[in-house]
């Protein structure tokens, strides 16, 4: 989960300072850190955790990467 660089902000947003991952995921999960943006990874956690269902949470990530550059 820590390796998918999909879903780098929401961990963040949670709280999570420490990510375990193979090694061929940590260049992408590092760039994607440092692009985060912590306020609005928070925003993101806070509404993931009052959703619904997990197709409402996959929607919101989707709806993130769509706003990425």
């Amino acid at each position: 989960m820590a390796g998918d660089p999909a879903l780098t902000e929401l961990l963040v947003g949670l709280g999570f300072d420490e990510l375990s991952m193979s090694a061929v995921t940590v260049p992408a999960v590092k760039e994607r850190v440092a692009e985060t943006d912590t306020d609005r990874a928070a925003e993101l956690a806070e509404r993931a955790l009052a959703a619904e269902t997990l197709a409402d949470v996959e929607a919101m990530l989707a709806e993130g990467e769509a706003d990425d550059p």
